[in-house]
């Protein structure tokens, strides 16, 4: 688990994020001394309180240029332990390689890095926001701005706690900056863990506004409307379809989104993002996601006689239009004819069949690519976390589950005619749980691990990916990851997942 050795560093962590978002704007009148770093210097102002909660979102995003969980590793961890990506250099590529294959060892610097410790410094930021809140006693911090501060720390706590109980199972819950409380913490039973989750969501949806004005329109900050979609995805998770039903009833009736066209789905601010972050950074930089599962030139228009030509002069230059991980053709191949997210969602490139490229057909997402499809511009590096389209699919399940097929055909047939379809065919219950499944697998696929995890809460993992040939011998230890081994061996109480061994 991330540690911090005193409080006071807790408030020099939060200043420091602070700092990188806003450069060298002055955050305090005078200088302090270096040991009195607190929550009546970080959030003496309103303007003091919205830099820190940017700075946790910054964190989230940009993680000091490293890959986390919350920039793009969520999406390919799990497409990768799932049956959505291939890593293009095979074996070479060892720790995604694992991944791949479910033969994870304790050696897996993905596993030891990208997930657990980051999310937990998000966690640990969340709570000190909210302690630092309560211990603030300036009069320049109004009600509103004390209310938004403590509705987005907990909206992301939750967020965070969700994605780690569904990663790790049983995790340590830390609801403060108490280190001494926490140096020695078991797992925490995940009933425990779900509860805190629910009652965070349903803070933020009681307490945050239910629009974007506080960040002037971009939807780069939560709204009610936010939690209230992660609150039908968790309940739709929990199996509890009313409680699913009526949250997504909120977003879909607020008549604050629309389904945008499929080009236009993942653009900055789009009709249907309900909240994204962004990478604030200059002209060049790209998402993490963007850089793992984009080439570094689309060569998805040139043909085959070009791509020979190009061999001929150097064999290296095909490998920039191959990304580092790509569709498997399951994938690639589970679209309808004329199915616009195909189109507008994937590019493909078939290499010449000479070796070593063997007439592969590479295929990739381009929902976050390098480059704007349309304009050719570096992408806007808006990350787009919760969509409105997941909403109409949350509610087709769970009117599915509750006996109201016409209404989940209904629902599923929304998401369908978007993408240029036809309505669908299925009619009974079962049937139409199939359905929504393979809809959610072609409308989610490379998003934040949505089709490993579904396959998780369905219960089909062993049915789906035990088939799988790479996957082989099929062990179901594999569907939760194991806890990084330094905080194994730092905390004598925390126990590994089973099927993990020194």
């Amino acid at each position: 688990m991330y540690s911090i050795k005193n409080k006071n560093n807790v408030y020099t962590l939060l200043l420091a994020i602070i700092i990188a978002v806003t450069g060298c704007k002055k955050l305090v009148e005078i200088d302090p001394p270096i040991d009195t770093v607190g929550p009546e210097i970080v959030f003496k102002t309103n303007d003091n309180a919205a830099n820190a909660i940017a700075g946790l979102y910054s964190y989230m995003i940009y993680n000091e240029d490293q890959p986390c969980l919350t920039n793009g590793m969520m999406t390919i961890g799990g497409g990768l332990i799932g049956d959505e990506l291939i890593p293009t250099m095979g074996a070479q590529d060892l720790d995604a390689y694992e991944l791949y294959t479910n033969k994870i060892r304790l050696s897996n610097v993905w596993i030891n890095g990208m997930f657990w410790g980051p999310t937990y410094k998000v966690i640990y930021t969340a709570n000190s926001i909210l302690e630092g809140e309560a211990a603030s006693t300036s009069v320049l911090l109004s009600d509103s701005a004390r209310n938004q501060l403590r509705s987005e720390a907990r909206l992301v706590r939750g967020f965070s706690y969700f994605y780690l109980y569904n990663l790790y199972g049983d995790v340590p819950m830390v609801t403060s900056t108490d280190v001494l409380a926490h140096s020695a913490m078991p797992r925490t039973a995940i009933d425990l863990v779900k509860k805190q989750v629910e009652e965070d969501l349903l803070f933020a949806y009681q307490h945050l506004p239910a629009n974007y004005d506080v960040s002037r329109g971009e939807k780069i900050r939560p709204s009610s409307y936010t939690a209230a979609a992660l609150l039908a995805r968790f309940y739709l998770y929990e199996k509890r379809w009313a409680d699913a039903l009526a949250m997504a009833d909120v977003v879909i009736n607020s008549g604050k989104f629309t389904l945008a066209a499929t080009n236009k789905v993942f653009k900055a601010n789009s009709s249907e993002a309900i909240w994204q972050l962004k990478l604030s950074a200059n002209g060049d930089k790209y998402l993490q996601e963007s850089f793992y599962l984009s080439p570094q030139t689309d060569g998805s228009m040139l043909s085959e006689a070009d791509l020979e030509m190009l061999f001929q002069i150097d064999p290296i230059i095909l490998i920039g239009l191959i990304p580092n991980y790509y569709l498997t053709p399951s994938l690639a191949g589970s679209f309808e004819n004329n199915d616009l997210r195909k189109k507008d969602w994937i590019r493909s490139l078939k290499m010449p069949n000479i070796e070593p490229y063997n007439g592969i057909t590479y295929s990739w997402p381009v929902k976050h690519p390098r480059l704007d499809p349309e304009t050719y511009d570096v992408f806007k590096p808006y990350y787009t976390v919760v969509r409105f389209a997941e909403l109409y699919l949350i509610s087709a399940e769970a009117k599915a589950q509750s006996g109201d097929l016409s209404g989940a055909i209904t629902d599923l047939n929304t998401i369908r005619s978007r993408a240029g379809l036809n309505g669908t065919t299925a009619t009974g219950k079962e049937d139409l749980l199939t359905a929504i499944l393979k809809e959610r697998r072609v409308e989610f696929f490379a998003e934040w691990g949505h089709r490993w995890f579904d396959l998780k809460r369905t219960e089909k993992s062993a049915t789906v990916l035990g088939s799988l040939t790479q996957k082989q011998p099929w062990s179901d230890h594999s569907l939760l990851l194991f806890i990084p081994t330094a905080d194994i061996k730092a905390d004598p109480n925390l126990k590994q997942n089973p099927g993990y061994s020194y």
